[in-house]
């Protein structure tokens, strides 16, 4: 297994270096590193490490329980493990197990510097300021995955920074507030892939346009997550879940956030969106002004004022699709899904309204 995978390693270098030369490829792109561990060894390493990290986060606690709780003592140890692990992650040679032993480590210093910050400020300048932690170790961080989740974190707690925090914002907060924290997301999603081209076109950006790649990933999926969860629930997904704790959350939910759906500022916007969505798919794929396709581009734009979530899911799809991304088209699209099938609940129109509008 390991020659297997370092013949494809040197196949694919050769590539990049015959794509370099024919000036397909800017000359600052790096060789791709390649692990050639075996997956059930890393799994199991992987394992037991985080057996390994109980009982020493447990006594970290203990031992540091009178330092932390008051003061800058807080900070002070989350700066240290923050740099330990990720001094460990972009470490080579170090042992399987010490390199795995650094993920929870990462945990713990991210969740007590959030503790930190959550006890000395405000709920939304302790949101930001730990969104802006975040994206300071996901550059620092030479592995995509941990940039993926950390920017779904970053993305979530720059939501959570722009509501008004000091209330219920989960259930009792408006939901056009919420609603625009999500378009502000994605704004900073949009001017990152125009950052990102800007690196990619310079040779020398090929690391930057990597890392924001990665990063940018793991936002849109956090707005693709907070459209969702913003929209309510979905076509009888009521009866799927039942009378459980999760079916009551998710009718509770439904119940707070279709009352405000049609404040008419938010169908403009979802509007906006959507004909900015056909407009940019029409003009990336030519062969898509046609008259059944742009039958199909005017019907999601109707319903886009129906279901103001529905306008920026369908500008990340036409983006990702255009782009080539095409698993967070696929999400973008089931988030789409999602949405319309949540019209279903939306109890301000009668039933027959609202099938009569989606036959149409």
């Amino acid at each position: 297994m390991s020659n297997i995978n370092s013949q494809r390693a040197d196949a694919l270098a050769t590539l990049i270096d015959d794509a370099t030369r024919a000036g397909l490829l800017p000359a600052g792109v790096a060789r791709p590193e390649q692990d050639v561990r075996p997956w059930p060894l890393v799994l199991m390493t992987a394992f037991g490490a985080w057996l390994a990290a109980i009982p020493l986060v447990v006594a970290l606690g203990v031992g540091l329980e009178s330092i932390v709780r008051h003061g800058p003592g807080a900070y002070v140890v989350a700066a240290i493990v923050l740099v330990a692990a990720v001094l460990l992650i972009r470490a080579r040679g170090v042992a399987l197990f010490v390199e795995q032993l650094a993920v929870p480590c990462l945990l713990v210093g991210g969740g007590l510097l959030g503790y930190a910050l959550f006890r000395d400020w405000s709920a939304q300048m302790a949101s930001l300021l730990l969104c802006l932690a975040c994206l300071l170790v996901a550059a620092a961080l030479p592995r995509d995955w941990l940039r993926v989740l950390l920017g779904v974190v970053a993305c979530g707690l720059l939501a959570l920074g722009i509501v008004d925090s000091g209330r219920d914002w989960i259930f009792a907060n408006d939901p056009t507030q919420l609603y625009l924290a999500w378009l502000l997301a994605l704004a900073c999603w949009l001017a990152v892939h125009w950052l990102q081209k800007q690196a990619f076109n310079d040779g020398r950006g090929a690391p930057i346009a990597a890392f924001l790649e990665s990063l940018s990933t793991g936002w849109v999926l956090a707005i693709l997550l907070g459209l969702v969860f913003w929209s309510g629930m979905t076509f009888m997904l009521g009866g799927v879940l039942g009378g459980g704790f999760t079916g009551e959350v998710a009718r509770e939910v439904a119940r707070h956030q279709a009352g405000t759906w049609y404040a008419q500022a938010l169908n403009g916007v979802s509007l906006v969106l959507a004909t900015a969505a056909a407009a940019w798919t029409g003009w990336r794929w030519p062969a898509l002004r046609q008259l059944p396709a742009i039958g199909v581009g005017l019907v999601l734009i109707v319903l886009s004022w129906f279901m103001p979530a529905l306008g920026p899911l369908l500008l990340i799809l036409a983006y990702c699709l255009t782009s080539g991304r095409t698993r967070v088209a696929v999400a973008a699209a089931l988030a789409a899904a999602w949405v319309i099938g949540s019209f279903y609940y939306q109890l301000a129109w009668p039933l027959a309204s609202k099938a009569a509008l989606l036959a149409v």
